[in-house]
């Protein structure tokens, strides 16, 4: 299922930018990664900002610095919390950024 935006912006490190819709997929994992501040859940397929670059959530590991909106953290503990989810995800943001 695929639904064109025209209307909401999307929150990202350098503030809100347009998105061209929202795409519903079914990944085959998802994810809790724990950091020392907050938490993400997320597919294995998620794109998440290391200290040294990108990398889907399922590369992740413990003691890998994720680059957030608040600064650097740590990663404390990653579990896998369902084997099939349904996920909404933003397509196209504005200057090519991944959220």
């Amino acid at each position: 299922m695929f639904k064109q935006n025209n209307r909401y912006h999307i929150n990202t490190p350098e503030g809100f930018k347009s998105f061209y819709g929202i795409q519903k997929t079914i990944k085959s994992k998802r994810f809790r990664i724990n950091l020392e501040q907050t938490e993400l859940i997320c597919s294995n397929k998620h794109k998440i900002l290391t200290e040294t670059c990108w990398k889907t959530a399922e590369l992740l590991n413990v003691g890998d610095v994720v680059l957030t909106k608040t600064g650097k953290q740590h990663i404390s503990s990653i579990e896998i919390i369902a084997e099939k989810s349904e996920f909404f995800e933003p397509i196209e943001i504005e200057n090519n950024q991944y959220y």
